[in-house]
């Protein structure tokens, strides 16, 4: 039989300030303890467990135009059902969706980032893309963010409060597969 092996969890970048309240989307570490159930209520109360095989399925943003995010909502099936996480401020305008499809997964983003995350855009394998706002408050660093072979972005940590100060993608990167007899 196969086994699917994988390094722990990185935080494969991170974007913006300091500032606001810690969040996890995963329990990717012990420290990841938190969904930031303060700021948003209606988050669940605790990260979701590798366990139960997250899989980012949306992402949301909300922005002003010559400002920066307030928010980020996500969406993750997991082999218990929909989870869904938002974390920041209902402050903004939102994007659309990104919806992503079977087999889609995030392999860049890009950033503009000062003392908040001004901007993010994504681009998927199948070529879709997500850029918000349209015409962030303007900065000079502007990270990039692109997976690396065999490297998956699952989720991300990040922290908020009146707007997205922070935002770090949690990436795995796969091991070749071991084979077993049974």
């Amino acid at each position: 039989m196969p086994s699917l092996q994988y390094n722990p969890p990185a935080i494969a970048a991170t974007w913006g300030g300091s500032g606001g309240g810690a969040w996890y989307d995963l329990a990717s570490s012990s420290s990841a303890n938190t969904t930031n159930h303060s700021n948003n209520p209606s988050n669940p109360a605790n990260p979701i467990p590798l366990s139960e095989q997250p899989v980012l399925a949306s992402i949301t943003l909300w922005g002003q135009n010559g400002h920066y995010l307030y928010q980020i909502g996500t969406s993750y099936q997991t082999t218990s059902g929909t989870v869904q996480f938002v974390h920041g401020a209902s402050s903004g305008n939102a994007s659309s969706a990104l919806n992503l499809r079977a087999g889609e997964f995030i392999t860049q983003i890009n950033s503009t980032s000062g003392n908040y995350v001004n901007q993010l855009s994504f681009t998927t394998n199948f070529g879709q893309s997500l850029t918000w706002p349209t015409s962030p408050q303007s900065t000079t660093v502007n990270p990039v963010w692109q997976a690396a072979d065999g490297e998956v972005l699952v989720g991300f940590q990040g922290a908020c409060g009146s707007a997205l100060n922070q935002l770090s993608p949690v990436c795995i990167t796969f091991k070749p597969a071991t084979w077993s007899s049974v």
